[in-house]
């Protein structure tokens, strides 16, 4: 498990709460400046939001929801940009929301009337 550590590598994640479901749980949007291993669960850890589903970085925290349709932890790349290392061209790639992911949303949505 990474850590986050004053004396460790750098890592910066900006984010921002999209949607919040009933004070217990939020859509959160992240940007990374840099691309460290499991920067987004270390970082939301770090914060006490740790993913749901996360089995490493989210044990010991309970969320009160049940998202049957949810595969391990709820992370989704939606946007990747970079720079070709080659052509130095900017690279953007989109991919839609998967269905698991919707159908959890969805679920929270519901509980959280």
């Amino acid at each position: 498990r990474i850590a986050v550590d004053a004396s460790g590598r750098h890592a910066v994640t900006h984010w921002k709460v999209l949607e919040r479901f009933g004070g217990r749980a939020a859509l959160v949007e992240c940007d990374l400046e840099t691309g460290r291993q499991h920067q987004i669960r270390a970082h939301m850890r770090f914060i006490r939001h740790p993913l749901i589903g996360d089995p490493v970085y989210g044990k010991g925290y309970n969320h009160p929801f049940s998202l049957p349709h949810l595969q391990g932890q709820a992370l989704q790349a939606y946007k990747l940009q970079f720079t070709h290392p080659v052509t130095e061209e900017r690279l953007v790639v989109q991919v839609p929301e998967a269905g698991y992911m919707a159908q959890a949303l969805a679920a929270l949505r519901d509980q959280c009337r």
